[in-house]
């Protein structure tokens, strides 16, 4: 079964609230594109719903490696700065959603401040043109 198909069967079982089954189709998809950075955000959202915010901190991590090295290959350094904001804004979006659910969780607050630094940082490199200040 192709990678695509799976992360369809993922994403129907996600609408149905049954994040189980769709983690368990996104780390298909995975093991047939262990590089496709997609696969690795769709499942760190399953991750989110059931409250395994390591796993799901894990796989934006991954996604963000993996996004990262794919643009490094094939774009441009502004791509890869608006890619870097769009994945730190997605994972900061996430990682409040969870800590409303949760206020006092510490890992989550930590994770937040980390996203508030890559967007940060992000911001200034797109503001000197560079990220190699």
């Amino acid at each position: 079964m192709a990678g695509s198909e799976l992360v369809r069967e993922g994403n129907e079982a996600f609408v149905d609230d049954d994040y189980e089954l769709a983690i368990k189709k996104y780390s298909e998809a995975i093991e047939l594109n262990a590089y496709d950075a997609e696969f690795y955000l769709k499942r760190a959202a399953a991750f989110m719903k059931l409250a395994n915010y390591q796993a799901a901190a894990a796989d934006t991590s991954s996604a963000h490696q993996f996004y990262s090295l794919n643009i490094v290959r094939h774009t441009q350094e502004k791509d890869w700065l608006f890619l870097n904001l769009k994945i730190s804004q997605l994972a900061k979006e996430a990682f409040s959603d969870a800590l409303n659910l949760d206020k006092e969780n510490k890992e989550l607050k930590m994770w937040i401040r980390k996203c508030v630094a890559e967007l940060d940082l992000a911001a200034n490199e797109a503001k000197t043109g560079s990220k190699f200040n």
